[in-house]
């Protein structure tokens, strides 16, 4: 299965777990790809690991599902002061259902990669955390209203 996003959602990647073999890619490959299938009625792709790409530019990259701000529709809707990565996170995983979550998913892992708010959600806190910890001594108030 190939997942090609659309021109809306660019280049990022979001990694999944599937059931059967399958390859997330950007918009661009995604209607390389298309293109090649629609040209041969025999068209035949096969899906081979490359290893781990490194210093892929650029980077990091905010998801286009993220609040990237300011808002298209509502442009009083500004961006978010801080934000923290939430997608494709290795997590440790219990192994008590399978990397897709679901009851027919029989592969057990220590590790799964997650995205979306559960896995933001500590990163931010601990930053926001520190920061209201340390406010004070920093000489702000906890509302970040200086003191001197």
């Amino acid at each position: 299965m190939v997942l090609a996003n659309t021109a809306e959602s660019g280049e990022e990647v979001v990694a999944d777990s599937h059931l059967l073999p399958a390859v997330a890619v950007g918009a661009k490959s995604g209607d390389a790809i298309r293109r090649y299938v629609e040209s041969d009625a025999n068209a035949e792709v096969a899906l081979n690991f490359a290893g781990t790409a490194l210093d892929v530019r650029p980077a990091p990259v905010v998801a286009a599902f993220s609040s990237r701000g300011p808002n298209r529709q509502v442009p009083q809707l500004l961006k978010p002061d801080v934000i923290g990565p939430g997608v494709n996170i290795l997590a440790g995983w219990t192994g008590s259902l399978g990397p897709t979550g679901l009851i027919a998913d029989a592969r057990r892992s220590p590790f799964n990669i997650l995205s979306g708010e559960r896995t933001r959600c500590f990163l931010c806190t601990t930053v926001e955390l520190t920061l209201l910890l340390t406010a004070d001594k920093l000489g702000f108030t906890v509302r970040g209203h200086a003191q001197n």
